[in-house]
């Protein structure tokens, strides 16, 4: 199930949905990366609300390439990133775990979690080929 706001990302911002297969493609690019886990907007609203900060976030940090998780592929790809809550944004750096934001923050907190993650150390996944 998507929303008008998750659909926005794609119509409006040009942000690839990805799915199991796409996926290790994307991670292989040599930069930054982040990947919107949005859930069930019905079940969790606040991915309506990331999804309007996602862009905003993008065009902060010029340096990180976006995309949405297919909600048919959530459930199955959200272990090997390690987070619990929904929705969830994954960042990596050449497809390596930097670490995760859960839920909607603060524009403040956002701008201070995101630069701490983008110069921390990249970890190698435990699962998948990236």
């Amino acid at each position: 199930m998507t929303s008008p706001q998750i659909q926005r990302l794609q119509d409006v911002h040009n942000i690839p949905v990805l799915d199991s297969t796409a996926l290790d493609e994307f991670l292989n690019q040599p930069e930054y990366q982040v990947l919107f886990f949005a859930g069930d907007p019905d079940k969790y609203p606040e991915a309506n609300d990331v999804a309007m900060v996602l862009p905003e976030l993008l065009t902060s940090f010029p340096q990180l390439r976006g995309a949405l998780i297919a909600p048919e592929s959530a459930a199955e790809l959200q272990p090997r990133f390690n987070f619990t809550r929904w929705p969830t944004l994954v960042f990596l750096q050449q497809g390596k775990l930097l670490g995760n934001i859960s839920q909607i923050q603060n524009w403040e907190d956002y701008q201070l979690q995101i630069s701490h993650l983008l110069h921390g150390d990249p970890v190698t996944l435990i699962s998948g080929s990236a």
